[in-house]
């Protein structure tokens, strides 16, 4: 949902990726957004829809066209959302990486996120929200995560570019893919995963 693909599970639903857009909704009303009913539960609202074919056959329906418009008028406290998880994230990333590599972590997001690197804190944040910080042990496949920390981890650049962190989520991405159950077939999202890589790079903004 939204400009974040924030995730929203049905109730019940477990999958090994975390849930965002109730905390979206937490924020709309933190900020004095008024939602429709069916939405008031804010950070305790489930989807309503069971499955993909019941949500593609109501989309024209006035509750599918209310939620359009509250993402469409609220973009910039979506913003606000992704940019204060990215902020609220990086602290603990850096603590999972060994004491004498946390302030080199640290530099190199540093690095990536000023006016050194074009596109870096677009990058930060639009991985982050795409698939997620790293640190939930849940988003694991055969022990090995694909978030913003496993990202960081295999950048070895001391002051990386937005090339380096594109390389290194592509292997982190590879990784999951080989790891994934083959129930899944993980493998006819890659394509597409590398393509919104390439939206961090100079020559290929994202729209």
């Amino acid at each position: 949902m939204g400009i974040g693909h924030f995730i929203w599970y049905q109730q019940g639903q477990t999958e090994p990726f975390e849930e965002t857009f109730p905390k979206v909704l937490a924020l709309f009303d933190e900020r004095g957004i008024v939602l429709p009913k069916w939405l008031s539960d804010g950070g305790n609202a489930d989807a309503p829809w069971l499955n993909r074919n019941q949500f593609n056959a109501q989309l024209q329906s006035y509750r599918m066209r209310e939620l359009r418009q509250i993402l469409a008028s609220t973009k910039p406290v979506q913003v606000e959302f992704i940019s204060r998880r990215l902020y609220t994230s990086i602290n603990e990333i850096i603590k999972q990486f060994p004491i004498e590599q946390r302030q080199i972590t640290e530099d190199k997001i540093l690095y990536l996120a000023n006016s050194h690197t074009p596109f870096g804190l677009y990058t930060l944040m639009d991985y982050l929200h795409f698939k997620g910080s790293g640190l939930d042990p849940g988003e694991r496949y055969q022990r090995k995560g694909w978030g913003l920390l496993q990202v960081l981890q295999h950048v070895q650049q001391a002051t990386p570019t937005v090339e380096n962190f594109v390389a290194a989520a592509e292997y982190v991405l590879e990784r999951r893919v080989m790891n994934a159950p083959p129930d899944r077939e993980e493998h006819r999202w890659l394509p597409g995963w590398k393509k919104r890589l390439q939206t961090y790079l100079p020559d290929n903004p994202g729209e």
